[in-house]
């Protein structure tokens, strides 16, 4: 950190915190998994080996302990993404990196009824996207 932050210089980072339910985007995912998609290796590791890492206040601050940080603060957030409706949830969520490339690949036929798909089940038993956002703020050592 010395060498990008200056001594007692703001350090400031932004995760996404764990939630027990996120309806929409399991909807939207088992749609995806029935017409045949297989996540990459990236998104992988990064749900399940990046993620779980910092994903809690705890978590978040013991990281920035453990690079040296003072003064930690880590706010806890919900966001309201106005993401409220089947549509624009699904959307939303097939447009994101690991998913978007799958539904470009898809025939478009096929991709209007994965898309039709999508906003059904989002419809059935989503939610509005409200991520939890941890915000940490901190500082570099003197």
């Amino acid at each position: 950190m010395s060498r990008v932050v200056r001594p007692r210089g703001q350090v400031i980072a932004a995760v996404f915190g764990e939630v027990s339910v996120a309806a929409s985007k399991d909807a939207v995912d088992e749609v995806a998994r029935n017409f045949g998609f297989d996540p990459p290796a990236w998104y992988v590791q990064l749900k399940t080996r990046t993620e779980p890492r910092s994903n809690t206040p705890a978590l978040l601050g013991a990281c920035a302990r453990a690079a040296g940080l003072q003064d930690i603060d880590v706010a806890d957030l919900f966001v309201d993404s106005g993401l409220d409706t089947p549509e624009s949830i699904a959307a939303y969520r097939t447009g994101l990196a690991h998913l978007a490339p799958f539904v470009a690949s898809l025939p478009g036929s096929q991709r209007d009824d994965f898309l039709r798909r999508a906003v059904a089940a989002v419809r059935e038993r989503g939610q509005p996207v409200r991520p939890r956002v941890l915000v940490l703020s901190s500082r570099a050592p003197a």
